[in-house]
């Protein structure tokens, strides 16, 4: 087996992890005596973006492997991991309203996020696909990733983050676009 192999294996692990812990909320955030939608939507979104994060890494089977670049590698599943948990929450049959386990984690699940975002940033040039300071079409995701964050932490009201996730789910979709 190649180094690729071994990585991803771990990276389709973590992936798995993020999409049976999404997943078991699923039910109960659907559930409509305590839905809102725009945490079901996360939800929805958060799916999305391991799925693209399984795919995409298959632009990585290149990739001189060194055990910084495999850390590095599964940076990205492990804070969508952590920021699934911190959205699901760790018991989601409990939870009497969705909007207001929303806002009660809105900060921590956005500061994940805008870490998830310098993770995607710096992912090209970490793994020597790009040179230092070149510019791909992977940066452009990364800064929607941290402008979306930055606005999710700054806004509190509903309208807003109903805004936030539609253009999340905008740019995820948009996203299966990049070639790998």
């Amino acid at each position: 087996m190649s180094h690729f192999e071994y990585v991803s294996v771990a990276n389709a692990l973590l992936n798995a992890l993020i999409v049976g812990r999404l997943l078991s909320g699923l039910s109960p955030a659907l559930d409509h005596r305590r839905r809102y939608w725009v945490h079901a939507a996360w939800i929805f979104a958060l799916l999305l973006i391991a799925a693209l994060q399984w795919w995409g890494f298959w632009g990585a089977r290149n990739v001189a492997w060194t055990p910084i670049r495999f850390l590095w590698a599964l940076s990205l599943p492990g804070l969508t991991f952590v920021n699934a948990t911190v959205l699901v929450g760790d018991s989601p049959g409990s939870v009497v309203s969705f909007r207001d386990h929303f806002f009660d984690r809105r900060v921590l699940f956005f500061s994940i996020s805008l870490a998830t975002g310098a993770s995607v940033a710096l992912g090209p040039w970490i793994n020597g696909g790009a040179p230092w300071f070149a510019v791909t079409e992977i940066h452009a995701t990364a800064a929607s990733i941290m402008v979306l964050s930055l606005a999710g932490l700054g806004f509190q009201g509903h309208t807003a983050h109903a805004t936030i996730v539609s253009l999340a789910l905008l740019v995820a979709g948009a996203t299966f676009l990049i070639p790998v």
